[in-house]
């Protein structure tokens, strides 16, 4: 979408969390308002607390946003109408926002502003691009981060990734899981690594055992080095797993209760495996009364099924 937007001639701003911004740092012809947005919180006990609202950063944040709105179009990719009456406040003259809350089936207000439908059977990027397409601007393709090189396939020794640790607890595929699945890499001759965020090495530790390389990544650059040295990356459905992707690193993605294709990777060099087609299976959002159903599920995608993947992207 951002890509269309620079392509034809428009002048953007993107709002987004400061350290967000190096994904989009090849487009210089954006702009960026870092976010201090209090219901973005990872942290749900912070989320509403009303003090959050009239802090000095708050404060600056939306002063920035006033400046970057007025006479201009919002675009809320996410249907979410907080972000909406945010962009109405700060002078939008138009406001553009999906059908439905982004993956779920609640609805945005008719009244709310411009709506473009939301479409259940579209990966995130290719509903990104329908609000590009709204505007008549054209834009489409996969997106890819170029600026940080391109993937080559190894001729040496197969050199796998594993990357363990979630920012959900549902999301956990088994430690027994993972630990099967590095013993039988290693007996087939592949060289195994274990990669994390900072500060999360004793979690990446817990979950594939003693034998195995563990590297933090401290930031956006050292995530992508090290991705583009492995010959396959097996992950659950987070940030680095799309990363990979997106770097065009042969991925295999391990879902359970996560919205598909809704958050699916793309492209010939992904494998989804995921066990929402069984009979005990109902859509569920990520909290803490779903994180017991949500692992039930991850534990479905056995060991067997991942080495499958693996081997089908070697080829």
């Amino acid at each position: 979408m951002l890509r269309g937007f620079r392509e034809a001639g428009w002048d953007t701003t993107m709002v987004l969390k400061k350290s967000w911004w190096e994904l989009f740092r090849a487009s210089e012809s954006s702009r960026w308002i870092d976010a201090c947005i209090p219901w973005a919180s990872y942290d749900s006990t912070e989320k509403y607390k009303l003090g959050k609202y009239f802090t000095q950063a708050s404060t600056t944040f939306f002063q920035n946003l006033c400046a970057a709105c007025s006479g201009s179009i919002g675009i809320d990719p996410r249907g979410d109408i907080r972000a909406v009456l945010l962009l109405r406040a700060a002078g939008c003259r138009q406001v553009m926002t999906l059908s439905h809350y982004l993956g779920s089936t609640l609805r945005v207000p008719a009244g709310a502003g411009f709506i473009v439908p939301a479409d259940q059977e579209l990966r995130r990027w290719e509903q990104n691009i329908a609000f590009a397409t709204a505007l008549g601007v054209q834009a489409g393709g996969m997106p890819a981060l170029r600026r940080f090189g391109t993937w080559q396939p190894s001729d040496g020794c197969p050199r796998l990734g594993l990357v363990p640790t979630v920012t959900w607890a549902g999301k956990e595929w088994p430690s027994g899981h993972w630990r099967g699945l590095s013993n039988s890499l290693r007996k087939g001759g592949c060289s195994v690594v274990g990669l994390c965020g900072p500060g999360q090495s004793g979690d990446a530790h817990r979950q594939l055992g003693d034998g195995v390389e563990i590297i933090e990544c401290r930031n956006l650059d050292s995530w992508a080095a090290r991705l583009l040295s492995l010959s396959c990356v097996v992950a659950c459905d987070t940030g680095p797993m799309h990363l990979a992707n997106t770097l065009g690193v042969p991925t295999v993605a391990l879902y359970g209760v996560g919205k598909l294709p809704l958050w699916a990777p793309s492209g010939r060099a992904a494998r989804i495996l995921e066990h929402q087609g069984y009979a005990g299976y109902s859509p569920c959002q990520p909290t803490e009364a779903s994180i017991d159903f949500a692992r039930e599920l991850m534990a479905r995608i056995t060991v067997e099924e991942v080495l499958g993947a693996v081997k089908s992207l070697q080829h």
